[in-house]
């Protein structure tokens, strides 16, 4: 069996072949050593003394020591000790190999000095090289662990070091994100006000405009009228979107009853379902009772659903419901807006909840909208700690669902009677609100 050892070269890996260090002050025994060990492949290193052996094992590694006991000036277990007494030498086996006398004293010296095995002049070949191949496969594998150890630091090393650049450019990103968005909010407000005054005076222009030879005149100011509405309603969208992202948007949390909270979103869509000849059917279940939310952020993302299932759908049917689901003793207020609109395909689902983005390349011409309708209501969902999702079919309708958990606000009973009778002796006392989350 021919074993190699692997090292890192200048054009890969280099097959080395290991080294094995022979150490005896006798020529012919060390002649004798290297023939016996010749078939391993491995290279044999001969040295005639102890000093001359540690200068070599300083020098070189070697996957095994194969040591005389009795040599002069240095012995083989004196040696033995100053390998052993040094971190970078006292991993290397070593077998000790005499003609000293076999009593047991001086193996279990041996073994004292750190031997892993003790062979006795005249040694068996056929035992020396399967003890020596043995070791010599055990350093193979030490080295491709090394190796292993290696390459595994210097990934790990590679990879702190792009985690770090990824954060880094991570934070640059997320900077980049807040200040874009602030930029928005910014100037989202900056075009809304002059365009609201323009609505208010295309209003009073309007009103002081009587008379049949004013009709056209008065087209021209709706349709001046109905640009800057949708110039508004598009800025307004930008800007809550701005805000979320900026985390500018907060959670008024208060107990209100869901059924007006419908009633108010009824109130509000009513009109549009006349504008393409829908029927617009509210179906709430009779125990919905009041709970912890929201009530803006709910009611608009609610208009938001309904208006567009009238925009996609014309002649048909909307269809509001609201429900209490209860999982595993968890309840959720579960609202769903159903249309028999236009539809569209599973695939495009999630794609309608990115800012920008409706059902195809033609809807936007088509129906109008910017595509952020959908994105702020999921956003704001979220926020409530909540979700809105969807399923549609091409053709037959669509259906979105707002999924709301139940959220409870405990305050401390001692508090609450505090601030009960400081209310009731003060009456300038402040009045508590919805709290802030």
């Amino acid at each position: 069996m021919e074993i190699y050892v692997y090292s890192a070269g200048v054009d890969g890996m280099d097959a080395v072949r290991p080294k094995i260090l022979v150490v005896d002050d006798r020529s012919e025994n060390l002649f004798a050593m290297r023939s016996a060990l010749g078939p391993l492949k491995a290279d044999i290193i001969t040295a005639s003394s102890g000093n001359e052996a540690l200068s070599l094992l300083l020098r070189d590694r070697f996957a095994l020591l194969l040591l005389d006991v009795q040599m002069p000036g240095m012995t083989g277990f004196e040696l033995a000790s100053l390998i052993r007494s040094d971190p970078s030498l006292r991993t290397i086996p070593i077998i000790f190999v005499t003609a000293i006398s076999k009593d047991s004293r001086y193996v279990q010296e041996g073994y004292d000095h750190g031997a892993v095995d003790y062979l006795f002049k005249p040694v068996d070949v056929d035992i020396l090289r399967a003890k020596v191949n043995v070791f010599l496969e055990l350093y193979a594998e030490k080295l491709q662990v090394e190796r292993l150890v290696a390459e595994l630091r210097q990934r790990t090393t590679e990879l702190a070091d792009a985690n770090g650049d990824l954060a880094a450019t991570r934070d640059r990103a997320i900077e980049s994100d807040r200040a874009k968005s602030q930029f928005l909010a910014n100037m989202s407000h900056e075009l809304r006000t002059p365009l609201n005054a323009i609505v208010g005076y295309v209003g009073l222009l309007s009103e002081e405009l009587e008379g049949d030879d004013m009709v056209e005149v008065r087209q021209d100011l709706g349709r001046i009228d109905a640009s800057a509405r949708h110039l508004v309603g598009l800025i307004s969208d930008i800007l809550d979107l701005s805000k979320i992202e900026a985390g500018g948007i907060d959670v008024y949390w208060a107990n209100v009853s869901v059924e007006a909270v419908l009633d108010q979103v009824v109130a509000s869509v009513s009109p549009l379902a006349r504008r393409n000849g829908n029927r617009f059917t509210q179906e709430p279940a009779p125990d919905l009772g009041s709970w912890t939310l929201d009530a803006g952020k709910l009611r608009q993302v609610l208009v938001n659903l309904v208006g567009n299932a009238f925009k996609f759908t014309k002649n048909g049917t909307v269809r509001m419901t609201a429900r209490v689901e209860t999982v595993d003793a968890h309840e959720a207020l579960v609202i769903e807006v159903s249309d028999t609109g236009i539809g569209m395909c599973m695939d495009s689902i999630e794609d309608l909840f990115q800012p920008f983005t409706q059902a195809d390349n033609t809807s936007s011409r088509r129906y109008g909208g910017t595509g952020l309708g959908l994105a702020i209501s999921r956003k704001l969902m979220n926020l409530m700690g909540g979700s809105l999702t969807a399923t549609s079919q091409s053709g037959v309708g669509s259906t979105f669902t707002v999924r709301l958990p139940r959220q409870v606000l405990y305050i401390d009973a001692a508090l609450e009677s505090a601030l009960d009778a400081a209310a009731a002796d003060s009456p300038s006392a402040p009045q508590r609100q919805a709290v802030k989350c």
